[in-house]
């Protein structure tokens, strides 16, 4: 099956949530982004070249692990991280860096009470960044580090401001 997705998608700096309908799969890919996947009814399922297909609520995909989707839920929320913000070391420290985990049900439900409310007719992108950051915020909580290494810092501010997605060596020292 092809993968179809109705809904919305935002993005800022240091992340992004695509919010909606999905059905369908995704073949074999990896992405630098840490995702978080939220199935708020029907079924999720993941799989890695070591794990077979194995069905989540709320699953933790880390940076560069290639992964295989597949979804059939009348509404689902995946959200993105950038690894290097303090929020994605932070979901680094508490999920790893291995393997997909399923995340803590009761924590969860708690902090993505906003992201399950959206209605998507009317929210706003403010409402669907803050709503989202909120959530991930939720889940970094104590384990997020105040300090921010300033070279990473710099070059993600660079990559923001020229629209580029990549570097090449030697091309961050104008960051």
């Amino acid at each position: 099956m092809r993968p179809a997705a109705q809904g919305r998608i935002h993005c800022w700096e240091g992340g992004s949530l695509w919010v909606g309908e999905a059905a369908g799969n995704a073949r074999f890919h990896a992405h630098h982004a840490l995702q978080i996947s939220l199935a708020f009814s029907g079924s999720t399922r993941f799989r890695t070249r070591s794990q077979n297909w194995r069905p989540f609520t709320a699953a933790f995909v880390p940076s560069h692990l290639p992964h295989a989707f597949e979804a059939e839920t009348a509404f689902t929320a995946q959200v993105f991280v950038e690894p290097e913000t303090p929020e994605g070391r932070a979901l680094l420290a508490r999920f790893g860096s291995e393997a997909i985990t399923e995340l803590p049900a009761g924590e969860v439900g708690l902090h993505a009470q906003g992201l399950r409310a959206l209605d998507l007719s009317t929210a706003t992108a403010a409402d669907l960044q803050h709503t989202a950051r909120r959530f991930v915020d939720g889940l970094a909580g104590a384990h997020r580090s105040a300090v921010v290494d300033a070279r990473i810092e710099r070059v993600i501010r660079a990559l923001w401001r020229s629209g580029r997605s990549e570097l090449t060596r030697g091309s961050t020292g104008a960051a």
